[in-house]
């Protein structure tokens, strides 16, 4: 994931658009196993700290909303250009 967004630039309409996608299906998961912390530490044979997990959790979640976010501002941004060259044109 991480290495299609570095390697993501403006002129990349589609890409942006199926990163955007992606990158919030993937914040939504981690937001989910965020909120069943306690739900997957019952069922685990491994022993952590639930708090502990819950950030980790947070991060990953934050970490694909902005991935999200700045995908679809290129996204966007591309989606504008294109729409004014073609009425210029």
């Amino acid at each position: 994931m991480f290495k299609r967004y570095l390697e993501l630039n403006s002129e990349n309409v589609e890409e942006a658009y199926s990163l955007m996608k992606d990158s919030l299906m993937l914040a939504q998961r981690w937001s989910e196993i965020q909120a069943t912390a306690r739900k997957i530490k019952d069922a685990s044979d491994k022993d952590f700290v639930v708090t502990a997990f819950k950030d980790w959790a947070y991060q990953r979640y934050r970490q694909m909303q902005l991935v999200h976010e700045s995908s679809r501002m290129i996204w966007k941004q591309a989606n504008e250009y294109l729409m004014w060259s073609r009425r210029n044109t």
